[in-house]
């Protein structure tokens, strides 16, 4: 369990721009008031971070390569066929939690291969 805690206070001395005022057009007056007060804040913050179960799903992972490939060849100035393969070494992930992305480190299904063809219009 990790517990934080802060708090702080500080103040801002009254100032005479405006993020806005670079809208006007011309060079615009800002008056301030004779008895314009300083601003003052105080704020705090709590916050307690818990893990359940310490030996969950976390694991150390091996090294490992995605390789994708990827050929094309234009037949006209409109039409382009393609081929390609993802994940050409068809690594996937070793332990699987498909009910949690944040355990998704590496690709869930193997090698992939595709075919198509481009028409710009």
């Amino acid at each position: 369990m990790t517990i934080r805690a802060s708090a702080g206070t500080g103040f801002r001395v009254p100032y005479g721009f405006s993020e806005d005022l670079h809208l006007c057009s011309g060079s615009p007056r800002v008056y301030k008031s004779a008895d314009l007060r300083p601003e003052k804040s105080v704020s705090a913050n709590f916050s307690v971070d818990y893990v359940a179960d310490p030996a969950s799903k976390i694991v150390k992972t091996e090294p490992y390569w995605i390789i994708n490939t990827k050929v094309n060849r234009k037949l006209s100035k409109e039409q382009t066929i393609y081929a390609g393969i993802r994940n050409l070494l068809s690594y996937v992930q070793p332990e699987k939690h498909p009910d949690d992305a944040a355990f998704m480190y590496a690709p869930a299904h193997g090698r992939i291969i595709y075919a198509g063809m481009e028409i710009a219009l």
